[in-house]
């Protein structure tokens, strides 16, 4: 009698499960097994058969609502919803961290008191607070304080440069005895002298790369009144502005020319009107 002797070897792989960490909830869930059995059987075989459904329920980890993972379960990636713009950060859930002149919610809006709103003429100081040079006011120390008594007679002076500019107080009136008038143009030159007006502003600091005082905008205002039977009654307001200044590019040292024309009235100006 012989005996053969087997040697079975059994190898077992232990694998690493990765555990949720960070910021992850727990919730209960459920899932359904289908179980079959004989219901009828004859002899040695079943004849007919039939099943049933049966619930279980576990616990079931996930990233906490503003949370998400990369595919490492670790729930410390913060969600941001609309997302933080401008190269900004989102460091909590809905929580951006503007980069340096940005500020807002998401980080879309420019900052007062940075590179690209700076202070001036003024300077910084607090938490993005402009501390404006005398004479002038603003959140960025850009306009020119006219209540100022020792200020008065430079804006008198800057006004009288300006002419026909959208400062002016006073109501032009125009009548016409044409039929049927409903078309009407504007002509406005303005020029400021900055040397002579602005020499008293301080030096330009070193984080302002350039500056320049000028006319930034210039427009008409067109309201029409009409004679009714219960009195005058507004029927067009419209504004009429220059293309050629802006904030970006102020008109300076040159007289500024410009041509409106509002198109066609759709109501046309009749005697009693104004």
């Amino acid at each position: 009698m012989k005996l053969s002797l087997v040697l079975c070897c059994v190898f077992l792989f232990i694998g690493t499960v990765q555990p949720w960490s960070g910021n992850y909830c727990t919730r209960i869930a459920s899932s359904f097994r289908y179980y079959r059995h004989c219901r009828c059987w004859w002899w040695w075989s079943c004849t007919h058969w039939g099943g049933y459904r049966r619930t279980y329920y576990y616990t079931q980890n996930y990233c906490c609502p503003g949370w998400r993972h990369n595919g490492d379960l670790n729930c410390n990636i913060p969600i941001c919803s609309p997302q933080c713009r401008n190269s900004g950060t989102c460091v909590r859930p809905n929580e951006c961290k503007c980069t340096a002149g940005h500020s807002g919610d998401i980080c879309d809006g420019i900052a007062t008191c940075s590179h690209l709103s700076p202070c001036y003429p003024g300077r910084c100081y607090g938490n993005n607070q402009c501390m404006c040079s005398e004479g002038f006011e603003g959140s960025t120390c850009k306009t020119l304080k006219a209540e100022r008594e020792d200020f008065k007679p430079l804006i008198e002076k800057a006004m009288r440069q300006l002419q026909n500019s959208t400062n002016r107080s006073d109501v032009d009136l125009i009548w016409t005895n044409s039929d049927e008038f409903n078309v009407m143009n504007f002509d406005i030159d303005a020029s400021i002298d900055v040397k002579y007006n602005f020499d008293h502003i301080p030096p330009i600091p070193r984080y302002i790369r350039n500056m320049k005082f000028g006319i930034v905008d210039a427009n008409v205002l067109v309201i029409h009144y009409k004679l009714g039977q219960s009195g005058e009654y507004e029927v067009n307001n419209e504004r009429f502005t220059c293309p050629q200044p802006s904030s970006n590019n102020p008109i300076a040292d040159k007289v500024l020319e410009c041509r409106l024309d509002n198109g066609t009235n759709v109501f046309q100006v009749d005697s009693g009107d104004r």
